[in-house]
């Protein structure tokens, strides 16, 4: 019998699936009830169009692939986080946005590079403003991280 690997996606506007992080199972806030409206979003670009969209928990959809681990587990990719602009005059609000990006050691590539990326109007700071790049040809700051903050 093979070992079965838990594989997440999101689907962008476009419908492409973007590989997402395996979410961790443990309940971080101690409410296992929350709703669809209280669960945070986080502003995912799609690796294939290069769509910036707000996502929530509920958007995740996978399954398990017997003997075929995620893009994650097989060291293909991996998750970062970068700060951007937005609308907001002298905002403070968080302006992260999140992007999969391919491993030095693996094959895996996005297809959309940071100068097409472009933000739907779900796409929004923490204070609700729509985000932008300042300069899209200016390479952004990453931070590597594991999972997204749900």
């Amino acid at each position: 019998m093979g070992v079965a690997y838990p594989h997440c996606f999101l689907y962008c506007p476009n419908l492409h699936s973007i590989p997402v992080p395996h979410p961790n199972l443990i309940e971080t806030d101690g409410n296992p009830r929350q709703t669809a409206r209280d669960s945070p979003t986080v502003n995912v670009v799609c690796p294939d169009c290069g769509v910036v969209s707000a996502y929530s928990m509920q958007d995740v959809t996978g399954g398990l692939f017997i003997d075929r681990p995620s893009l994650f587990q097989a060291n293909e990719c991996h998750l970062v986080a970068a700060e951007v602009e937005c609308d907001g005059e002298n905002c403070r609000a968080p302006k992260v946005i999140h992007a999969i990006l391919g491993d030095d050691q693996g094959t895996w590539r996005p297809k959309a590079v940071q100068t097409s990326w472009h933000f739907s109007d779900t796409a929004r700071c923490g204070a609700g403003h729509q985000l932008r790049l300042e300069k899209p040809d200016k390479q952004l700051l990453w931070t590597n991280l594991h999972t997204l903050h749900w």
